[in-house]
């Protein structure tokens, strides 16, 4: 039986408009065309105003494995990229991250307004050269900054992060968007339905107590 071979269309229809992982960073792929010895893609990489053009790469050369959602340490805060049902019928087929398939959520959109910082989007080049880098404190770091109020929220996974949420004047770990536990003293109360995270969390060096409620 005849191999398959992919297509031009079939690469585009994967990776078009994508962002992808780059050196340590992260680059967009604007466009995808047949060059003189295969496949070639048209990059930018991200400056600080922008995205700056790198030129043409042998498609063949780029690390197109998916960059892993989840927790990004950004400014002062903490921003949570997550998977979102496809915008059009062509999004559900992407291999990469995208703007048809990943959201930016803010979980500290207000506490940052107090600050005066901007809103974030996805497309923002700080935003995903930052979640292609994966940054992260270790969770007594994390804690310590978020505690001594040097941060409004610090990501010690993709999955876990401190935040201090004003409403409450209390400092909470989160799960990907969701509250699991109140700190108080160091230690994390942790909500019944998060128990099962328990051990993991030990492992990852969180002092935990199990509470009823």
């Amino acid at each position: 039986m005849t191999e398959y071979v992919e297509t031009l269309e079939d690469i585009r229809l994967k990776y078009d408009k994508g962002y992808i992982r780059y050196g340590d960073g992260v680059a967009h792929i604007c466009k995808i065309n047949n060059g003189e010895d295969g496949m070639i893609a048209f990059l930018q990489v991200p400056k600080k105003s922008g995205w700056e053009d790198i030129g043409h790469i042998p498609f063949n050369q780029l690390d197109v494995s998916c960059i892993e959602r989840g927790a990004i340490n950004l400014g002062s805060s903490v921003v949570v990229a997550t998977l979102k049902s496809p915008i059009n019928g062509t999004d559900k087929y992407k291999r990469c991250i995208h703007g048809g398939n990943t959201h930016i959520h803010d979980p500290f959109k207000y506490e940052r307004k107090l600050l005066h910082s901007q809103p974030v989007k996805f497309n923002d080049p700080v935003v995903l050269d930052y979640l292609a880098k994966e940054m992260y404190f270790s969770a007594e770091e994390a804690l310590a900054t978020v505690t001594s109020f040097k941060r409004i929220a610090s990501a010690f996974t993709k999955e876990y992060y401190f935040g201090i949420k004003y409403s409450t004047n209390s400092v909470m770990l989160f799960k990907n968007t969701y509250i699991i536990g109140r700190v108080a003293d160091g230690v994390v109360l942790l909500k019944p339905a998060a128990h099962p995270y328990a051990e993991e969390l030990e492992e990852l060096g969180v002092i935990v107590k199990k509470v009823a409620k």
